[in-house]
């Protein structure tokens, strides 16, 4: 309502979290997807900057087109006679387009921070499956077993 100075907020416009939560997550699989690649082209010694910057450049293009695509499909309602629905399509476009930023911001910067703070970190308990030193616990003469 303040964005667009629209009188009023259909309550279908909620509706398009869902769609947002989706495009989000694809963003997410796609980002990681080219993240493990990198590692195996690049290998996982490289330069995190030069890794991110390899990533950026090959998962960017398919989350660029995913967005624009359903947002281009969202902001087509612009043109129908039905005001709830003319704002959902502007709403939902807006939503995307600001989706779409968001994930070029947070995922790079949230996979940075797991790789150098977090990956191989002896004090991680709980989130590394069992890979770390602190995940065993000794039994007793000799067993080890995962808490």
């Amino acid at each position: 309502m303040g964005v667009l100075n629209l009188p009023f907020f259909p309550f279908l416009n909620l509706t398009g979290i869902f769609v947002c939560i989706g495009i989000g997550a694809d963003d997410v699989f796609v980002f990681i997807d080219a993240w493990k690649q990198s590692a195996i082209i690049m290998g996982k010694e490289t330069d995190l900057a030069e890794r991110m910057s390899f990533v950026l450049h090959r998962a960017c293009g398919s989350m660029f087109i995913t967005s624009v695509t359903t947002g281009m499909a969202f902001l087509s309602n612009f043109s129908n006679q039905i005001t709830a629905l003319k704002c959902f399509g502007v709403y939902c476009a807006i939503m995307i387009f600001v989706d779409f930023v968001s994930m070029l911001s947070y995922i790079p910067a949230t996979v940075i921070i797991y790789e150098k703070y977090v990956r191989n970190n002896p004090w991680c308990c709980g989130f590394c499956g069992g890979c770390c030193s602190c995940c065993e616990v000794p039994r007793g003469e000799g067993e080890v077993s995962e808490r």
